[in-house]
């Protein structure tokens, strides 16, 4: 019993989370209306189990059939609207007019006959006691068990007839769960029919977990019914080239997508170690002295506070990274977010022209829009130096002016 009520709960736990998603379309509301006729369905058994009257035990048991009923119906209906756009058909008639024949079962059941036939007073609860042989439980175990089996077919031809990966496995995986559930139920039916009279229990109800367990595996693996939109961003940021740090007011990473770690790793290991593993990057620590600078307040920043770019160099491979502060909701600074790439035409330019080591510092700094004397101040030479390296550049690409370098060095 105390398994009954844990299950049931798991059920009540998944309608609630289909319910937190930010989009909804039907197929989520039919899958948290289905988790809850579950719910009521196993939650309620286990009060018609330990009813302490029979009059008690009839409206237990009559409440709990309303989701037993219903959910049949409604997880079928579910699946179709989840599969519907790889179906030849996509009418809902038939589904709402699947509901009608389960309504109907249960106004017969509200004098028993279609599941239950009889109860019999144990020492410890009651016994359900089957409707074996009964017109009625022949077209109950007809019906529900139509309704799992066309879910299983819809699943298998939207497997089959789907583009995406993704759904493919999917459909496959949440096929194979609902395959073992149908199995189990059948089973249990059979083996309570034939095997087991004495059996006092039904477990109908909680053999539907591992379709039920299934779905919210599929919820965190394959994005199902996108409900995950965290696992969608994450894989996003895990894909892209594009390396992103969330930086706190305390100077520690709290967010670094996996080129981000990969950047701060190399970092690491071309400069000094450091203990502190939460600590940035030496080559970092210059942008956090920047961002320092920048207004502590969002409303006294101006027009011209602009993103920040900087350019880092590591193995002789540039990186351009820019950097912005973030505010929240009381206008305090939360950190600074800092964004960035690999500028591999910059590299191929600095290999195709043989560039120097300082003419490339120079081309950096030119390519994120630094003025000579900016690019002087940062590199601690005279302005007319850093005017030589330019000259230089401009030879040896065949440049005649900033623009016709930049252009050139970006088309690679």
């Amino acid at each position: 019993m105390p398994a009954t009520v844990t299950v049931s709960f798991f059920y009540l736990v998944l309608g609630l989370y289909v319910l937190r998603a930010k989009y909804k379309e039907t197929r989520h509301y039919l899958l948290a209306t289905a988790a809850g006729m579950l719910f009521l369905w196993t939650f309620l058994a286990y009060f018609a189990y330990a009813a302490p009257s029979y009059r008690q035990l009839l409206i237990w048991y009559h409440l709990s059939t309303i989701g037993m009923f219903l959910y049949f119906p409604l997880n079928h209906h579910f699946v179709f609207a989840t599969t519907r756009t790889h179906l030849p058909f996509r009418s809902n008639v038939y589904v709402i007019a699947l509901y009608i024949p389960f309504v109907i079962l249960f106004l017969r059941d509200l004098s028993l006959g279609v599941s239950i036939a009889r109860f019999e007073r144990l020492e410890f609860g009651w016994k359900f006691i089957p409707a074996v042989g009964s017109i009625w439980n022949v077209a109950w175990v007809f019906l529900s068990s139509a309704t799992a089996i066309l879910s299983i077919v819809y699943m298998a031809v939207a497997a089959r007839r789907t583009n995406l990966n993704r759904e493919r496995y999917q459909y496959r995986f949440l096929l194979f769960a609902l395959s073992v559930t149908l199995f189990l139920t059948l089973g249990e039916y059979l083996l309570v029919a034939r095997v087991l009279p004495e059996w006092t229990v039904v477990l109908s109800p909680i053999l539907q977990s591992p379709w039920v367990l299934a779905m919210v595996i599929a919820m965190e693996r394959y994005r199902f019914m996108n409900l995950v939109p965290q696992v969608v961003t994450d894989e996003i940021l895990r894909t892209t080239d594009e390396i992103v740090l969330l930086v706190n007011a305390d100077g520690h990473v709290v967010f670094a997508n996996p080129s981000a770690r990969s950047f701060a790793a190399t970092l690491r290991s071309s400069r000094r170690d450091t203990d502190d593993t939460r600590s940035l990057p030496d080559a970092l620590e210059e942008i956090l002295r920047e961002a320092s600078k920048l207004p502590a307040r969002s409303g006294d920043r101006s027009d011209d506070d602009r993103d920040v770019i900087h350019t880092v160099v590591v193995d002789s491979r540039p990186h351009r990274l820019r950097y912005r502060p973030l505010y929240d909701r009381f206008d305090d600074p939360l950190g600074v977010l800092i964004m960035g790439s690999h500028l591999h035409s910059l590299n191929d330019a600095r290999n195709h022209y043989r560039l120097t080591d300082r003419e490339s510092q120079v081309l950096e700094y030119l390519m994120t829009g630094w003025t000579c004397g900016r690019i002087a101040d940062t590199l601690d030479i005279a302005e007319r130096t850093v005017k030589a390296h330019v000259s230089a550049i401009y030879e040896k690409t065949g440049s005649s002016n900033r623009v016709e370098l930049l252009n050139l060095v970006r088309k690679g």
